[in-house]
């Protein structure tokens, strides 16, 4: 057989000394690299400060000007439907009911005009008739509003987030059609419109032949759609420190890119020779596969969304491949280097982004580790390892033994490298991640090697698919049996309160001086062996401080700029949406929850979580001495889930009623599990914590409520009649908290008189028609009335006439929906009200003609003392 010549070629070199002296731009001088970074860091603030500044200097044809009648009036209000041309400008993202759709307006068409506009709006659609793809024009009929917020502090700004996107309102579709197809389409946008397009079938393919969990997890890590995945497994992969696998990033590039480059090389070297003889001639087959294997990941990357993370990796691995087609000294801080410059060069603003930092943080530890440690890889196997028989099964541990060995410190460099930020951000730390990506890497790579497969072999061979799309789904199931193990060990993870950002400095500045001194050392320890063991014990010891010294940050309370005269006692109403949410700190210093919100479906979101865990770690409450549910309905009962699950908790008083529903029964799981004390209240107590007197007025046992009610939906009703009813007595200041109590629950209140008067009342039933009656409010004689509500589909919350009545009685009104979380100062004497809406409006980036008006709530009122 003839010998074929590869060691021409276009690419091979020819005089060595062309590559003995790099290009000044792959290595730049120190300074010079200083002044450009220092250079993108200006731009980047600049353009952030124009950004936050412009939003008020919109176009006057933008489409928010025709909007702002119908949005910045009322929250509550339905602003009429309208009609609106425009073009999808991103991949539909679609849910098992639902689809969401980014379409950027081109005409509003009205019955006697059409206006010409711009602008995005984010359309939501349920049960979708008509299949959209990416770059479609359609005309719809929606029904539009502003996006919604929970205006509490510590709270995250969906309204802020969507306002960076250019998105100003969203909206629900009633009616959607394909207006026209384009005829001319970019060659831009027909590349992207085929890659989306290969994705959605894809997805298609895995969703119909897999079963629901496992098919959304490989959506996710095989296409990067996300949101397929429920938020309950999400939360399960962020505790178990495994998140990183749910979404694409270099750990998933870096697997594709082996698998395209041993493939497409070994596929060239079988061709014939034929073929492979005068393609030598022209390019080494390795060469070859290293630049079609750019080419793919770049193509994949454009696929799946082009997150920060998935385009360093993607510029990473392009840069490596390239030194490998150029023949130049391979190098994992170049490619890093240069993969920041560019994606800065491009968006300025991304170095203020976290997930910018977060994956250059990892990479960068990783690398150096991996870089400090590569001496001991090189190292002969004899002096690396005791010299034992050189059996098969003896090298086979050998190689096991060193794969956990690498596996192990980076996994723990990854962790000391991201825990500052992820504590700051999400509220939590991991050390159990440590471990647990032992196991599940392994079984990732098998899950991404399988997944990709069965997606390259379906039109080829379907039979062999789907057999490796079962593999894959497998073997997702057993990382999300790992996972929930591992996010089931209590101590292996924990949630905490931001620590200061100071504090966080501090650490990555240990964190460099920790590298400059193991570089230091490097040249100095001569045993390879001497060098791992140093690296080793210093990251265990890091890992073991940065968690340490976190913890003892937030349990440490902010200095106070100056002590009051005297203590004060404070509730604050959280803006739950239609919930309920309170929490109290007496003059003495103690936490007081009572209710914690919740949505009708748990799982798509967590209040507690979201919500009501937000605000207590901002107060820095990591324990709760009292936790009261008013009754078990979703909206008061399911966010004290997590609160329960996942902060200390004194005690919880309920009523003797009980729920068939599963939240219920997770409710009273949690409760035995971490054996908090229950009291079952009954009607007449009084009881003293930390000098407030709380007094139970009705504890659901009204004699003539219904029981063992057939239908469904009447006994759900009941339930709110059956509701705690108690009284925060304090000095001359009281808080009547009445639950979901209508008409019938408060006609059997009225014999108590004078025992419930109260300075203040948390409205019943959000504001509901069916409560709040006459005679009652008589009774009670509130100077002050909170209303915690907001419209839920054609449930109005609170209702008009229930304000007005209040309006009518001399109250002093404030509502969550409009007012944002509404804070109770009070002395015993007198009571200062504080509210949040303004402040969350300020940092939310709308136009000075969306925002709000409440012109009835200013950020500080006085209100006269009881009688």
């Amino acid at each position: 057989m003839k010998k074929i010549n590869t060691s021409g070629g276009l690419f091979s070199p020819r005089l060595k000394s062309a590559r003995s002296h790099p290009h000044p731009l792959i290595l730049l001088p120190a300074p010079v690299f200083i002044l450009i970074v220092s250079l993108i860091i200006l731009t980047g603030r600049i353009l952030l400060h124009i950004k936050s500044h412009q939003i008020d200097d919109l176009p006057a044809y933008h489409l928010t000007h025709y909007l702002a009648p119908y949005l910045a009036n009322d929250p509550n209000s339905t602003p009429p439907p309208v009609i609106l041309l425009g073009r999808i400008i991103e991949p539909p993202e679609y849910f098992s009911k639902r689809v969401r759709l980014q379409l950027e307006v081109q005409k509003i068409i009205l019955p006697r005009q059409n206006i010409m506009t711009h602008g995005i709006v984010q359309l939501s659609w349920q049960n979708p008739k008509t299949r959209c793809q990416f770059y479609d024009t359609v005309q719809a009929t929606v029904n539009l509003r502003l996006p919604q917020d929970y205006k509490n502090p510590g709270g995250f700004s969906y309204s802020s987030y969507l306002a960076q996107r250019g998105i100003f309102a969203i909206g629900s579709i009633r009616t959607l059609s394909l207006y026209k197809e384009a005829k001319i389409i970019p060659w831009s946008k027909l590349i992207l419109r085929t890659l989306y397009r290969f994705r959605t079938l894809a997805s298609e393919q895995i969703e119909h032949s897999l079963p629901k969990t496992e098919a959304s997890l490989l959506q996710a890590m095989l296409l990067g759609e996300r949101h397929k995945v429920s938020g309950r497994i999400m939360e399960l992969f962020s505790e178990a420190g495994t998140i990183h696998l749910v979404s694409i990033s270099g750990f998933h590039l870096t697997a594709l890119a082996l698998a395209l480059f041993f493939t497409l090389s070994g596929i060239l070297r079988t061709l014939p020779s034929c073929l492979l003889e005068p393609l030598s001639c022209l390019i080494r087959p390795s060469r070859l596969a290293a630049l079609l294997s750019i080419v793919l990941i770049v193509f994949y990357t454009i696929m799946t969304g082009g997150r920060t993370p998935t385009i360093r990796a993607a510029i990473m691995v392009s840069a490596y491949f390239l030194a490998l087609l150029v023949e130049r000294k391979k190098s994992f801080y170049r490619p890093l280097w240069l993969a920041a410059l560019a994606i800065l060069l491009w968006q300025p603003e991304a170095l203020f982004r976290l997930d910018f930092q977060l994956t250059f943080l990892a990479s960068a530890g990783i690398i150096f580790t991996f870089d400090y440690l590569s001496a001991y890889r090189s190292y002969p196997a004899s002096l690396r390892y005791p010299a034992s028989l050189g059996s098969h099964l003896s090298r086979i541990l050998k190689h096991l033994a060193e794969y956990l060995f690498f596996s192990f410190t980076l996994s723990l460099v990854a962790f000391i490298m991201t825990s500052p930020l992820t504590a700051y951000a999400f509220n939590l730390i991991s050390p159990i991640g440590i471990l647990t990506n032992l196991a599940a890497i392994p079984l990732a790579s098998g899950t991404l090697y399988a997944g990709f497969a069965g997606l390259i072999l379906l039109p080829l061979w379907p039979a062999l698919s789907r057999y490796l799309l079962r593999l894959a789904a497998f073997l997702t199931r057993l990382i999300l049996s790992l996972s929930t193990t591992a996010a089931s060990c209590t101590r292996g993870f924990c949630y905490l309160p931001s620590p200061p950002k100071m504090a966080i400095a501090a650490i990555y500045s240990g964190l460099i001086l920790l590298a400059i001194l193991l570089h230091l050392l490097r040249g100095k320890m001569a045993s390879v062996r001497k060098r791992a063991c140093l690296l080793i014990f210093l990251l265990l010891l890091a890992a073991f401080l940065i968690p340490l010294i976190l913890l003892r940050l937030v349990g440490s309370k902010p200095l106070a700029p100056a002590a009051p005269a005297h203590k004060l006692l404070t509730a604050t109403f959280l803006d739950v949406g239609r919930g309920d949410a309170c929490v109290i700190k007496t003059a003495g210093g103690k936490y007081i929850l009572i209710d914690g919100g919740g949505s009708y479906n748990h799982y798509e979101f967590d209040f507690g979580r979201r919500v009501v865990a937000p605000y207590l770690w901002h107060e820095r409450a990591a324990h709760l001495d009292l936790v009261i549910l008013s009754h078990p309905h979703p909206d008061h009962l399911n966010g004290l889930l997590f609160i329960l699950k996942h902060f200390s908790v004194g005690q919880v008083w309920k009523t003797k009623e009980r729920s068939n529903n599963r939240e219920y029964s997770l409710f009273e799981e949690i409760i035995q599990r971490k054996k908090i004390p229950v009291r079952i209240m009954t009607e007449g107590e009084e009881v003293e914590l930390d000098g407030v007197l709380f007094q139970i007025l009705a504890a659901g046992n009204l004699p003539d409520l219904p029981k063992n009610i057939k239908n469904t939906k009447i006994a759900f009703r009941e339930e709110n009649n059956r509701s705690l009813v108690l009284k925060l007595c304090w000095r001359q200041v009281s808080f009547l908290f009445t639950g979901d109590i209508e008409a019938r629950a408060e006609k059997h209140l009225l014999p108590l008189g004078d025992r419930l008067r109260s300075t203040l009342i948390k409205v019943p039933h959000h504001g509901s028609r069916s409560s709040s009656s006459l005679p009652f409010l008589h009774l009670v004689a509130p100077q002050v009335a909170i209303f915690s509500g907001r419209r839920y589909g054609r449930q109005q919350f609170p209702h008009p006439k229930i304000v007005d009545r209040y309006q009518k009685l001399g109250c002093l009104i404030y509502r969550t929906d409009r007012d944002g979380a509404i804070t109770v100062e009070t002395d015993g004497v007198e009571c200062r009200f504080l509210t949040y809406a303004k402040v969350f409006e300020n940092m939310a980036g709308y136009p000075s003609w969306l925002k709000i008006s409440s012109d009835y709530s200013d950020y500080s009122q006085q209100s006269p003392t009881s009688d």
